[in-house]
């Protein structure tokens, strides 16, 4: 029953237990209300707090990978590619890795291909050079894209390789090829007792009247030299290829020994399309401290480059997917410069040989991309007919 307020006024008492009834009530409802709910955490520490959905990717990669608990990849010859899956296969215990080396693809495809036509499937992941698997092995069906394989972000973010993760595939559709590693070429290699370094510095300073029949080349219509022709013609045109190789009248070498040699003794002060390997192997014994080698803007080109890709119906493919994304992560690249001592395309892992690294913001030639392929026959055509 409510009090009337004039009685509460008029009587003390009344008026204290109507007061303290009050405080009671609200006391009581206040003690039967529900618990507040404590502050919510912040958005970013609950996201920081759970993994990532790459994160959970990788973790059911890996296992799923381990159950397959096989990787079979191919190769170009060398040791140093042997002790790289020996390392996907340390990384990754319960994964056994079939490695086999090919000194060229056009070793690998017949084999594939003959597998293929009695409906074996072997292979998983290719390591190698591009042009006869992007024209022959592209044309048979036998290669799946990577592109999809790859989600870690530390893989495809632009900042993670040089001129970005995009010019990384080398297919023109962008999807089955992945460039990996890079050399720049060393075009020219000059006697400096009989050259100043400085001296030559561009391909219309080689076209200089003074250095004809002082030149020493490889031949041009293949082999190390021909990328470097190729992107001369790309650069100055058909006119400056004939200056050079008919009108400097060169001498050609076939034999890589025979023309480093004739360099470092003098017999010819300029020598183009040397090797830099056999050029450290005579210094390496003393001999030819005196010759320096370094390219010339026109000439550009990245002649040895190392490509990634994933064959068709591969049989394991949750380890090929796992091993696709290991062998693009910085650690996983820096391992694989040093034991196959070539040179990441990776920006942030150093060079293994800083001298070949492409210059940054450079124009280069690659012969390894599949928009370069068709650049091949007229440079030959062209090179048969002016040296004839």
């Amino acid at each position: 029953m409510t009090v009337p307020p004039r009685l509460i006024a008029a009587t003390p008492r009344r008026r204290f237990l109507a007061a303290a009834g009050s405080l009671w009530g609200a006391t009581t409802l206040t003690a039967c209300a529900p618990a507040a709910a404590p502050p919510a955490a912040p958005q970013s520490q609950t996201a920081a707090a759970a993994p990532a959905a790459w994160e959970r990717e990788w973790e059911r990669l890996t296992t799923a990978a381990r159950a397959e608990g096989k990787l079979v990849v191919a190769t170009l010859a060398g040791d140093g590619r042997r002790k790289v899956v020996t390392a996907f296969q340390d990384a990754f215990p319960g994964i056994v890795v079939e490695h086999q080396s090919f000194s060229s693809a056009s070793l690998f495809l017949p084999k594939l291909l003959q597998e293929r036509a009695g409906g074996i499937f072997n292979w998983d992941i290719y390591l190698g050079g591009t042009p006869t698997m992007l024209q022959e092995q592209k044309r048979q069906g036998a290669l799946d894209p990577i592109r999809p394989l790859l989600f870690r972000p530390d893989v495809i973010e632009d900042r993670g390789w040089r001129n970005g993760f995009e010019f990384g595939f080398v297919d023109e559709n962008k999807q089955l090829a992945f460039l990996t590693m890079e050399y720049a070429q060393l075009f020219m290699s000059l006697n400096t007792g009989l050259v100043p370094e400085g001296t030559i510095k561009t391909v219309k300073d080689l076209l200089d009247p003074r250095w004809k029949g002082k030149i020493a080349m490889a031949d041009a219509r293949s082999g190390f030299i021909f990328p470097a022709m190729i992107a001369i013609k790309e650069n100055l045109g058909e006119e400056a290829v004939r200056q050079l190789v008919v009108g400097q009248q060169p001498v050609f070498i076939r034999d890589a020994r025979q023309l480093v040699e004739s360099v470092i003794r003098g017999q010819f002060p300029v020598g183009l399309g040397t090797d830099h390997v056999v050029v450290r192997d005579f210094q390496a014994q003393g001999v030819g401290e005196h010759v320096k080698q370094t390219d010339l803007p026109e000439a550009r080109a990245v002649t040895r480059a190392g490509v990634m890709f994933l064959i068709n119906r591969a049989p394991h493919p949750n380890a090929a997917k796992l091993f696709a994304n290991w062998f693009l992560t910085k650690d996983a690249q820096g391992q694989a410069t040093k034991l196959m001592e070539e040179n990441s395309r990776r920006a942030d892992v150093p060079a293994t040989d800083p001298a070949l690294a492409p210059v940054a913001g450079a124009k280069y030639y690659y012969p390894n991309r599949e928009e370069s392929l068709k650049l091949t026959p007229p440079m030959q055509e062209l090179l048969q007919k002016l040296l004839q």
